[in-house]
């Protein structure tokens, strides 16, 4: 397995181990898509949307968005996901 991702891990508190597929900027916010790992470091059926928290210094994440944060970040991820799909395949014709 290629593990050259694992630059891109995060554990939180409870040790659950999550991937950082993608972010963005909106708001003066910085927001992940992460994917979850299990012990083998293997990607997992869930995602989870993060907010990067800056507070004394130091930096959190935070899954705290709201219903309607959710939405709007959903949509954006996935039209970076739809943008960056077109363009392999694009390549690849």
């Amino acid at each position: 397995m290629n593990e050259s991702y694992l630059k891109k891990v995060i554990t939180l508190n409870d040790n659950e181990k999550w991937y950082i597929c993608d972010e963005t900027e909106q708001n003066g916010s910085i927001y992940y898509l992460a994917l979850k790992l299990d012990a083998s470091n293997e990607i997992q059926d869930e995602s989870k949307i993060f907010k990067r928290v800056e507070k004394d210094n130091k930096v959190y994440i935070s899954d705290k968005i709201s219903e309607n944060e959710f939405k709007y970040l959903s949509a954006i991820f996935i039209t970076d996901f739809d943008k960056e799909a077109n363009e392999i395949i694009n390549k690849e014709v």
